[in-house]
Protein backbone atom coordinates (compact mmCIF):
# COMPACT_ATOMS: atom_id res chain seq x y z
CA UNK A 1 0.00 0.00 0.00
CA UNK A 2 1.18 3.35 -1.20
CA UNK A 3 0.05 6.50 1.05
CA UNK A 4 0.89 10.64 0.64
CA UNK A 5 0.68 12.71 3.37
CA UNK A 6 1.10 16.64 3.52
CA UNK A 7 3.94 17.51 6.33
CA UNK A 8 5.72 21.00 7.21
CA UNK A 9 9.18 21.47 6.78
CA UNK A 10 10.68 24.21 8.97
CA UNK A 11 14.46 24.93 8.39
CA UNK A 12 15.94 25.27 11.67
CA UNK A 13 19.56 27.10 12.22
CA UNK A 14 21.84 24.86 12.30
CA UNK A 15 20.91 23.28 9.08
CA UNK A 16 18.60 20.42 9.98
CA UNK A 17 15.11 20.27 9.24
CA UNK A 18 11.92 19.71 11.24
CA UNK A 19 8.75 18.22 9.98
CA UNK A 20 5.36 17.56 11.28
CA UNK A 21 2.59 15.85 9.88
CA UNK A 22 -0.10 16.95 11.35
CA UNK A 23 -2.87 14.44 9.81
CA UNK A 24 -0.68 11.41 12.05
CA UNK A 25 0.25 13.90 14.63
CA UNK A 26 3.96 12.76 14.58
CA UNK A 27 7.23 15.44 14.29
CA UNK A 28 10.43 14.24 13.46
CA UNK A 29 13.57 16.35 11.79
CA UNK A 30 16.84 15.01 9.36
CA UNK A 31 20.14 16.67 9.45
CA UNK A 32 19.66 18.46 5.95
CA UNK A 33 16.31 18.80 3.79
CA UNK A 34 16.91 14.82 1.63
CA UNK A 35 17.17 13.42 5.29
CA UNK A 36 14.26 15.22 6.67
CA UNK A 37 11.88 14.04 3.93
CA UNK A 38 13.35 10.31 4.37
CA UNK A 39 12.81 10.58 8.17
CA UNK A 40 8.74 11.82 7.44
CA UNK A 41 8.22 8.83 5.14
CA UNK A 42 10.01 6.56 7.97
CA UNK A 43 8.18 8.25 11.20
CA UNK A 44 4.76 7.84 9.03
CA UNK A 45 4.73 4.68 7.65
CA UNK A 46 5.75 3.93 11.77
CA UNK A 47 2.26 5.78 12.95
CA UNK A 48 0.86 4.07 10.35
CA UNK A 49 1.82 0.33 11.05
CA UNK A 50 1.11 0.76 14.36
CA UNK A 51 -2.77 2.23 13.86
CA UNK A 52 -3.53 -0.27 11.28
CA UNK A 53 -1.81 -2.96 13.60
CA UNK A 54 -3.97 -1.72 16.90
CA UNK A 55 -7.62 -2.01 14.47
CA UNK A 56 -7.74 1.74 14.26
CA UNK A 57 -8.78 3.95 10.91
CA UNK A 58 -6.25 6.45 9.69
CA UNK A 59 -7.15 9.88 9.64
CA UNK A 60 -8.68 11.39 6.69
CA UNK A 61 -5.44 12.66 4.92
CA UNK A 62 -5.64 16.51 3.93
CA UNK A 63 -5.05 18.07 0.64
CA UNK A 64 -2.37 19.68 0.75
CA UNK A 65 -3.47 23.40 0.43
CA UNK A 66 -5.32 22.52 3.31
CA UNK A 67 -2.07 22.92 5.81
CA UNK A 68 -0.16 25.89 6.21
CA UNK A 69 3.16 25.89 8.44
CA UNK A 70 3.44 27.57 11.60
CA UNK A 71 5.87 29.77 10.42
CA UNK A 72 6.73 31.95 7.51
CA UNK A 73 10.11 30.19 6.69
CA UNK A 74 8.55 26.42 6.77
CA UNK A 75 6.55 25.20 3.47
CA UNK A 76 4.43 22.16 2.82
CA UNK A 77 5.45 19.26 0.79
CA UNK A 78 3.72 15.88 0.28
CA UNK A 79 5.43 12.71 1.94
CA UNK A 80 5.61 9.39 0.23
CA UNK A 81 5.09 6.47 2.06
CA UNK A 82 5.58 3.13 0.70
CA UNK A 83 3.94 0.74 3.46
CA UNK A 84 5.40 -2.53 1.80
CA UNK A 85 8.21 -1.82 1.69
CA UNK A 86 8.65 -0.49 5.14
CA UNK A 87 6.57 -3.90 6.25
CA UNK A 88 9.79 -5.79 4.36
CA UNK A 89 12.48 -3.69 6.45
CA UNK A 90 11.44 -4.00 9.24
CA UNK A 91 9.62 -7.42 9.61
CA UNK A 92 10.33 -8.85 12.81
CA UNK A 93 8.31 -12.29 12.03
CA UNK A 94 9.83 -15.10 11.96
CA UNK A 95 10.85 -17.06 8.84
CA UNK A 96 12.18 -20.52 7.72
CA UNK A 97 15.10 -20.89 5.79
CA UNK A 98 18.38 -23.65 5.42
CA UNK A 99 21.23 -23.29 7.09
CA UNK A 100 24.79 -25.28 6.65
CA UNK A 101 26.74 -26.03 9.41
CA UNK A 102 29.54 -28.14 9.80
CA UNK A 103 28.51 -31.71 11.44
CA UNK A 104 29.85 -30.94 14.83
CA UNK A 105 27.22 -28.04 15.83
CA UNK A 106 24.77 -30.36 14.25
CA UNK A 107 25.80 -33.06 16.76
CA UNK A 108 26.42 -30.89 20.11
CA UNK A 109 23.40 -31.15 22.20
CA UNK A 110 22.65 -27.73 23.69
CA UNK A 111 20.51 -29.24 26.67
CA UNK A 112 23.55 -30.30 28.48
CA UNK A 113 25.53 -27.34 27.94
CA UNK A 114 25.77 -24.86 30.92
CA UNK A 115 25.15 -21.28 30.46
CA UNK A 116 29.16 -20.17 29.11
CA UNK A 117 29.12 -23.50 26.82
CA UNK A 118 25.58 -22.01 25.53
CA UNK A 119 26.86 -18.37 24.70
CA UNK A 120 29.81 -20.33 22.93
CA UNK A 121 27.61 -22.46 20.90
CA UNK A 122 26.07 -19.32 20.01
CA UNK A 123 28.58 -17.48 19.19
CA UNK A 124 30.17 -20.55 17.00
CA UNK A 125 26.51 -20.55 14.48
CA UNK A 126 27.10 -16.22 14.63
CA UNK A 127 30.84 -16.60 13.19
CA UNK A 128 28.96 -19.02 10.52
CA UNK A 129 26.56 -15.95 9.88
CA UNK A 130 28.98 -13.08 9.99
CA UNK A 131 32.49 -14.50 9.08
CA UNK A 132 34.00 -10.60 10.26
CA UNK A 133 32.51 -11.83 13.08
CA UNK A 134 35.60 -13.13 16.10
CA UNK A 135 36.83 -16.92 15.63
CA UNK A 136 35.44 -19.26 17.15
CA UNK A 137 38.70 -20.33 18.10
CA UNK A 138 39.63 -16.87 19.12
CA UNK A 139 36.23 -17.03 21.72
CA UNK A 140 37.77 -20.37 22.59
CA UNK A 141 41.02 -19.22 24.09
CA UNK A 142 39.75 -16.03 25.39
CA UNK A 143 37.82 -17.97 27.53
CA UNK A 144 39.64 -20.38 28.73
CA UNK A 145 37.02 -23.36 28.80
CA UNK A 146 38.16 -26.46 27.50
CA UNK A 147 35.17 -27.47 25.79
CA UNK A 148 36.20 -31.04 24.83
CA UNK A 149 33.85 -33.09 22.33
CA UNK A 150 31.85 -30.43 21.81
CA UNK A 151 34.79 -28.22 19.66
CA UNK A 152 36.36 -31.52 18.04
Amino acid sequence: MKYVFPACFYPEEDGRYSVDIPDLNISTYGENLPDAMYMASDAAAGRIVLLLDSGERLPKISNQTEITPDDTAGFVSMVFIDLDAYKAEYNDEPFETTLTIPAWLNTANITEMDELDKIMFIKAINKINNPDAISFEEALKASGVDFGDIYK
